[in-house]
């Protein structure tokens, strides 16, 4: 569905930093991208450095962006978020597009002007995981820390109550997001437009990566290295059963999860290829692998031969889980997370039912007494690919726009 180019309404994409590694946020920004590529981006503060997946996108960047020291760390400037996205000029555009997690909602538009938010979760250091937040580190239990961290916190939860009535519409990425928004909110917010596994891609890279398996028994965890993930609930089953488990991702987590791991783990070495990491890990009789950031390439051959993924975290969706379907491998996920909307227990996937490491363990053992189909598996991913999230959302933002014209 495209308008004629003479009557395309000018559309501009807002998103709350581009700073980090590509995740699954990364590809759904990237997939909105690609539905309109003349679309500008407009966010609080960019690295070119680290977020190389944003090189295709026209970046603007608020005040922040000079100071060149807050350009990767965004959290040191979260009380001045709000003042970065108000900032912003977007009065050129007839339509803006934030997706958000944080305050990109918040940006200023006109009357004249539609503004839909795809909105990836109500902010969960200010509302759902605040709690989980302020004891994540023991600087934020410190007293005198702690009190200020509150302060700040009231006061972002104060502002982002008012931003969020800011969009004219807001879409939801799960009905756990969905209702959260009801909750903090109290707000409907549109159906649910659930994000897209990258299906085509990896399809057509599948038998170019690595054509040789290996003999090596693996569990498998993609993720940011953060505390909300629960990374360290899918090491800590993986040494208790004598499991392998390779560890893909960066993040702030990384140092506090090889020491969970113990003696037990080992890391990609620069320029080690991804099969002679395993075979090193195996000779060694290492459990733990950790690999940092992969190519494409890299993911999939894990994602061929690996047993499963792990995902123990409450996710707000989690396109890893759907990505897995690709290759026809099962999924260890939280009952709760998003992804688990669309996917079935005992079917393409084991559910666990609280984020505990005798709940993980109980799923590893009972995936592994459990013959899973793997055609069935295969079947499910084309319902999830990135043309079909691209067709619905821009006829969504489309029909948006008529209908908002009609009613201006």
């Amino acid at each position: 569905m495209t308008l004629n180019k003479s009557i395309t309404p000018k559309i501009a994409l807002v998103y709350d930093r581009v700073n980090t590694s590509y995740g699954g946020a990364e590809h759904v920004l990237k997939a909105i991208g690609e539905i309109f590529p003349e679309a500008p981006l407009f966010t609080s503060v960019h690295s070119k450095e680290i977020a190389t997946w944003a090189n295709k996108f026209k970046i603007y960047a608020s005040f922040l962006q000079k100071i060149k020291f807050f350009r990767k760390r965004h959290q040191l400037l979260a009380s001045l978020m709000p003042t970065a996205f108000e900032s912003l000029k977007l009065d050129d555009y007839d339509i803006v597009i934030s997706i958000s997690s944080a305050e990109a909602k918040g940006v200023l538009t006109k009357p004249n002007q539609l503004h839909i938010c795809y909105m990836l979760t109500p902010t969960r250091y200010i509302h759902s995981h605040r709690k989980k937040y302020l004891s994540s580190k023991k600087i934020l239990r410190w007293p005198i820390v702690n009190q200020l961290a509150n302060t700040m916190l009231n006061y972002l939860k104060w502002w982002d109550k008012a931003a969020v009535y800011r969009p004219d519409m807001i879409i939801p990425i799960s009905n756990l997001i969905k209702n959260r928004i009801k909750e903090f909110y109290a707000i409907d917010s549109e159906a649910v437009i659930y994000p897209p596994a990258n299906v085509a891609p990896r399809k057509a890279t599948l038998k170019t990566a690595h054509p040789k398996k290996i003999d090596f028994p693996f569990y498998l965890s993609i993720s940011r290295l953060v505390d909300y993930k629960r990374v360290d609930l899918s090491i800590k089953p993986a040494l208790k059963l004598d499991k392998n488990l390779v560890v893909v991702g960066t993040g702030v987590q990384e140092n506090e999860l090889k020491e969970i791991a113990q003696n037990q783990w080992t890391e990609k070495l620069t320029g080690e290829t991804i099969d002679a990491l395993l075979k090193r890990a195996k000779k060694q009789k290492t459990k733990i692998i950790f690999t940092k950031d992969l190519s494409e390439l890299d993911v999939n051959f894990l994602l061929t031969n690996c047993k499963a993924v792990i995902m123990p975290g409450e996710e707000d969706f989690g396109i890893t889980g759907l990505e897995a379907s690709i290759f026809g491998k099962p999924v260890i996920v939280f009952y709760i997370s998003g992804v688990s909307e669309l996917l079935e227990n005992g079917i393409d996937s084991i559910f666990i039912k609280e984020e505990t490491e005798a709940e993980v363990i109980r799923a590893i053992n009972k995936l592994e007494s459990t013959n899973f189909n793997t055609r069935l598996i295969l079947s499910k991913a084309k319902y999830h690919s990135v043309e079909k999230f691209k067709k619905q959302f821009e006829k969504k933002v489309l029909d948006s726009w008529k209908h908002f014209n009609l009613n201006s």
